[in-house]
């Protein structure tokens, strides 16, 4: 039996292992459609990769407890790329400690 905290590991795990896809396979125009017109495709790529990013970087930061450093070395990316990363984002890393 796992606890919570392990579960949650867990689940954090598979995410960077094996992320979700962003756009199903087979996808809706409805699905780009904003405010009554349909996405340009820069705003529609800008937007998934956004998701990711924040779902990734969300995983990353949960899985290290919060340490920067760890999740750099984790993803393959210097400590500062992931900084600007979380600065962007406005993702606090403190958050998962």
């Amino acid at each position: 039996m796992f606890s919570a905290k392990e579960i949650i590991n867990l689940e954090d795990l598979n995410f960077l292992e094996n992320p979700p896809r962003l756009v199903p396979d087979h996808a809706n125009y409805e699905d780009f459609e904003v405010n009554g017109r349909f996405e340009a495709y820069k705003e529609a790529k800008d937007r998934a990769i956004d998701d990711f990013t924040q779902k990734y970087i969300t995983a990353l930061l949960k899985k290290t407890r919060g340490n920067v450093s760890q999740g750099a070395e984790l993803s393959g990316i210097s400590r500062v790329a992931l900084q600007k990363i979380l600065k962007r984002h406005e993702i606090d890393g403190a958050e998962y400690r």
